[in-house]
């Protein structure tokens, strides 16, 4: 009895989509955000520290048609270093959504705890402001009854960007299971000011910041440069890349559009 020979097919490699139905993603997180605060803890409100960045707007937009404005405190928390640009386009989700709004500077507290630290580098520093702002947002939580919420996004989390003790905090993320790339798209379908979602990423640590994303995310998080940060890069989104050799600027090049355009 012969046995048949059957060919071997392999299946074309295919490259995994990072495209969301922001429609449904934004139904779901606001359904996420309701059960985690009224119905699992018995709280109406939150309170989201407002950056001027995409990833607290959309956090705030999200929280606001959630539990309706006027359970929203947003908190505005310069450093006297900060970009005023950062304010001003924080207002702007302000004024959008309508919720309930404070600035608090945390200079005198920076500085408070660095005047007995002054040779502390700009790393140190950052994660001073950072651990500081979150003193401030899990503070006024109490004052205000409201839970703090979390707006790191799956990217920082994955390579590293972000501050033990203070991004990684608050007990509610919404943002966390997307990468950065859906969140400007989410941002985009919720009606976040054009001149937040379009603007580069920075960390706002002091007045006219170049952002340096991908350059932190090598010195920051240990991700080596040429094809191991390529490869890092690759294995967060879930894409795929053809392996070439490239000089240090071409592959911080290539990792950026990876990074930042997805």
């Amino acid at each position: 009895m012969s046995v048949a020979t059957l060919p071997i097919i392999d299946a074309a490699p295919s490259v995994p989509s990072l495209a969301i139905d922001c429609a449904l993603t934004a139904e779901w997180l606001e359904a996420f955000l309701r059960d985690e605060l009224i119905e699992r803890r018995g709280v109406k409100s939150a309170v989201v520290g407002l950056s001027g960045g995409v990833d607290s707007a959309v956090t705030a937009f999200l929280c606001a048609r959630a539990l309706g404005p006027e359970h929203l405190w947003t908190i505005r928390m310069p450093y006297r270093t900060s970009s005023a640009g950062s304010l001003s386009d924080a207002q702007l989700v302000i004024d959008a959504l309508g919720c309930r709004a404070r600035t608090i500077d945390i200079s005198g507290a920076v500085d408070g705890y660095l005047q007995h630290e002054p040779e502390a580098d700009p790393r140190r520093r950052g994660n001073i402001m950072a651990r500081t702002r979150m003193i401030v947002l899990f503070d006024q939580s109490s004052k205000l009854d409201a839970l703090p919420i979390g707006t790191g996004n799956k990217t920082e989390r994955l390579l590293g960007y972000f501050t033990w003790h203070a991004d990684d905090s608050p007990p509610v993320n919404p943002l966390g299971d997307l990468f950065k790339t859906q969140v400007w798209a989410l941002a985009r379908y919720l009606g976040v000011p054009p001149s937040i979602v379009d603007k580069a990423p920075s960390a706002d640590l002091e007045a006219d910041q170049v952002p340096a994303f991908v350059e932190t995310c090598v010195t920051t998080a240990g991700i080596g440069a040429h094809h191991v940060f390529l490869e890092t890069v690759a294995d967060v989104f879930g894409v795929a890349f053809e392996h070439h050799e490239n000089s240090e600027a071409d592959v911080v090049a290539d990792g950026a559009a990876i990074a930042l355009k997805g």
